[in-house]
């Protein structure tokens, strides 16, 4: 419809009515209804495999309960409908470290949240006003015997959405929508001991990591990053009919999003070691023989410590189609669409003005006038003119 970058879902979430309703059910799987298998415990290749696992079988469980609510605010006039789940799942994974076997759990707890206000004011005029939360946490995320429980990473991640949604009928033949909303999510991942000062080990020979988690990735050298993203959305449509060498559908309208990204990463003790078989210390001459190498991390201000980015990106999109029934075996639907986007870097400077045009044609035609063979073809030009992802990078 608007030649956008791939599929676009139409989501019509549950609304109040004149009548209340109330409905909850619970999802529960406590440990002695999960089975516990003995497998071999993972394990570096570098210390073999074991056949026959001799830890305690590995613990499983959830519970989740959901409760949904709706009713009347004022009866015909305003209505609302609550949702709220709530998510409790432990996993213990079998691991072996060094020779010894344990299991170490991995607990993650995600909370969901939705409350829906539906006005009608008039006949021809209805707001639907929507507060979505969700909240994700993450023990021991990485969940491997390539680290040990004090080289461990958590996960804190979730956000909110503040969504509104006006229609507006000027006539039977001419109508309004408005759509606009704030979106906000933190995405936290930090050493599950929350130590900031100490040097993470990695050892060559049994690729083990400890003292303090390592990089998240080889693409994130970090091993704790925190990220706030915010997203302002205003996209307003005006449709309407007219009767002219057939049935005209037009829709004319623009979107505009707004989008905000803050990322500080690092590394704790701002320093990483690469050892081998054994323990590196700087202080020790006995453990020189251990030592292979110290990477040292800068912020953007050439000093040890943080690297913390600022982006902005813009993006303005304006669009008009047409849904042309010529006749009742013919549809054509002509369109075309502007695109700007403007992306600002952490120095506030703009980096750099993205243009796109993008024509689109598509039509349909009943080939025996009983609407069941259609032959139909579209052709269409997509504008990607640019993301937060780019302006940070």
């Amino acid at each position: 419809q608007y030649n956008s970058m791939g599929m676009i879902t139409n989501a019509v979430t549950k609304s109040g009515t004149n009548v209340w309703k109330i409905d909850a059910n619970l999802t529960f799987q406590p440990t002695f209804l999960a089975a516990q298998n003995l497998f071999p415990a993972n394990n570096p290749p570098t210390f073999g495999l074991y056949v026959n696992s001799t830890a305690q079988g590995p613990q499983t469980s959830f519970y989740s309960p959901v409760v949904n609510i709706g009713g009347p605010i004022i009866p015909d006039k305003l209505w609302f409908y609550a949702s709220y789940q709530q998510n409790f799942s432990h996993r213990e994974n079998p691991l072996a470290i060094l020779g010894v076997q344990n299991n170490r759990p991995t607990d993650t707890t995600t909370s969901l949240g939705r409350i829906k206000f539906t006005w009608q004011p008039t006949s021809n005029d209805r707001v639907h006003f929507a507060v979505n939360v969700d909240h994700n946490t993450i023990k021991n995320s990485v969940g491997t015997a390539f680290v040990t429980d004090a080289g461990e990473s958590t996960i804190d991640r979730g956000g909110e959405f503040f969504l509104i949604n006006y229609d507006h009928n000027f006539s039977e033949t001419t109508l309004f929508q408005l759509q606009t909303g704030l979106t906000y999510k933190g995405v936290n991942q930090d050493p599950a001991s929350g130590d900031y000062t100490t040097a993470s080990h990695r050892d060559l020979s049994t690729s083990l990591t400890d003292f303090n988690a390592g990089s998240i990735s080889l693409a994130e050298q970090g091993n704790y990053i925190h990220e706030t993203k915010w997203r302002l959305q205003f996209d307003p449509t005006l449709s309407w009919k007219v009767r002219a060498l057939g049935t005209h559908q037009l829709k004319a309208g623009m979107q505009t999003a707004w989008l905000i990204d803050q990322k500080a990463t690092g590394v704790s003790g701002n320093s990483r070691y690469t050892d081998r078989n054994g323990v590196c210390n700087e202080r020790d001459p006995n453990s020189f023989a251990f030592c292979n190498q110290r990477t040292d991390y800068y912020g953007d201000n050439n000093q040890l410590g943080s690297l913390t980015t600022n982006s902005h990106a813009l993006n303005l999109g304006f669009f008009i189609q047409d849904r042309w029934n010529v006749n009742r075996r013919l549809t054509l639907i002509p369109g075309f669409r502007l695109d700007i986007g403007k992306m600002y870097g952490t120095d506030g400077n703009l980096i750099t003005n993205l243009l796109g045009v993008g024509p689109r044609f598509s039509a349909t035609f009943d080939v025996f006038g009983d609407r069941r063979t259609l032959l139909s073809g579209h052709a269409g030009r997509n504008n990607d003119v640019g993301n937060i992802f780019i302006a940070q990078h």
